[in-house]
């Protein structure tokens, strides 16, 4: 299904009755006028009632304010669950994916073959999806998702070897490191709240 909708400040589209749980959701998002945040993907989306942050659900966008990609959660509040460095320009038009199988959740901007942010998480198993605008004005085009029977089997991640990724405590939603940069057997774990380092 596509769609396109130019939104205003603060506001939020979601397709009506939609129950989706594995599926692969994707638009063409452009941010103008941005005074904070920008353009999101939510997914999973329930009890959605019309204030900006009034839902249930998953989130992922571009935050034109602390140019970053950005994975979260609404639930009484807003989580931020994953957030990576992504310089983001007014007026520019990004293509955003994110695939949602079971607990694994890959978003992607621009290059469809590398994910951005790589998240695991059991709160929302399904619900609805759609576009939120934050602190900007977006336009969101080519507005698609394609539901997907869920395969434990399949391969859910391509990692690169010698590449560098975050490791998420998800208990805590802390970074989990080697302290002292320690490389010796039996070095300590710690961690951290997420500096975004």
């Amino acid at each position: 299904r596509a769609v396109s909708s130019d939104m205003v400040l603060g506001s939020k589209i979601l397709l009506k009755d939609a129950m989706l749980a594995d599926f692969t959701l994707e638009a063409d998002l452009t941010a103008s006028s941005i005074q904070r945040e920008g353009g999101a993907l939510l997914f999973r989306a329930t009890l959605a009632y019309p204030a900006p942050d009034a839902l249930c659900g998953y989130y992922f966008g571009l935050d034109a304010g602390t140019g970053r990609a950005v994975l979260g959660k609404f639930s009484d509040g807003w989580k931020v669950m994953s957030t990576v460095p992504f310089p983001v320009k007014a007026g520019q038009t990004y293509h955003v994916k994110v695939v949602a199988n079971g607990t694994n959740i890959a978003a992607y901007v621009d290059d469809m073959e590398n994910p951005v942010v790589i998240a695991r998480d059991s709160d929302y198993r399904q619900g609805s999806v759609g576009v939120r605008a934050y602190g900007a004005v977006v336009s969101a085009d080519n507005f698609s998702v394609v539901s997907e029977a869920f395969d434990e089997t399949r391969p859910q991640t391509q990692f690169e070897v010698g590449g560098v990724y975050k490791i998420i405590n998800y208990n805590s939603g802390k970074v989990v490191g080697v302290a002292d940069a320690g490389t010796s057997n039996g070095s300590n774990i710690v961690q951290q709240t997420d500096t975004g380092a």
